[in-house]
Parts: structure tokens; sequence; C-alpha cells
């Protein structure tokens, strides 16, 4: 399972011309900072600090519609092993997750790449900032 999302995360940085940015974000780090000098200024920590944040909530925001949902399936599949004993419930929820998650992941792709793309903008404005603060 690591696999294949690390090759749909491939694909997804690929597609939207990633490897591009980070060519050109080390290019002109290059430029920017010089290679024997690199200057800290008081400024670096906060916006860092800020960039980690924003990464958290993102996240958070990106996985909160399949994490609420599977959640509530746990606990439909919960009441159901409380009403029917004798049923082994618990047997089933690895399959039902599984499915439910692609079938989630089918309706909720198209507005994961959007947001991807709208991430990535803001990413590549982030580094660039930083790129400025360091060369400061």
């Amino acid at each position: 399972m690591n696999k294949l999302l690390l090759i749909i995360a491939l694909l997804l940085i690929l597609s939207i011309n990633g490897h591009h940015f980070f060519l050109k974000a080390l290019f002109d780090s290059l430029f920017l900072i010089p290679v024997t000098e690199m200057n800290l200024t008081t400024d670096f920590v906060p916006q860092m600090t800020s960039i980690a944040s924003n990464i958290i909530i993102l996240g958070i925001r990106t996985a909160s519609p399949i994490i609420i949902i599977v959640f509530f399936v746990r606990i439909m599949i919960g009441i159901m092993n409380r009403l029917v004993q004798d049923a082994d419930v618990f047997s089933v929820i690895l399959v039902l997750n599984i499915l439910i998650g692609f079938y989630i992941l089918v309706y909720y792709w198209p507005y994961f790449s959007q947001m991807v793309n709208i991430v990535f903008a803001m990413t590549q404005n982030q580094i660039l900032i930083i790129l400025k603060l360091l060369s400061q």
C-alpha cells in the first residue's frame, strides 16, 4: 500500500510540474544564497513556523472527509456488533474500509487535484520567500 501511495504521489508531482519547480528552486537558490555564507534573520523562524502550521492545517483539511467517513463506518460496525452478537462483523471491517476508501477516493479525486494545485502554488510562493529570507 505504501508503494501505491508513493507512485500516486510521484505521478501527482509530475502532473503538476513539481519537478520543474524543484529544479528551478534549486537553481535559484545557488544564485540567491552564496555557498560560503547563509544568514538566518529574525524573520526566518516565524516564517518557517507559519509554513509548518499551514502544512499541518492543509493535511488535516485534505484527509478529514475520508477520516470522518471511515470513523462513522467504524461506529456503525461497532453498533452492528452490539446488536447482532452472533455475527462476526469485525471480519468484514478491513474489506469494507478498503471498498469505502476507494469509493470515496473516486468522488473526492477531482476536488483533491484542485486543492493540490492551490497548495502547490502557495508552496511555491513560500519557498521563494524562504530563499529570499536566507539570501539577506
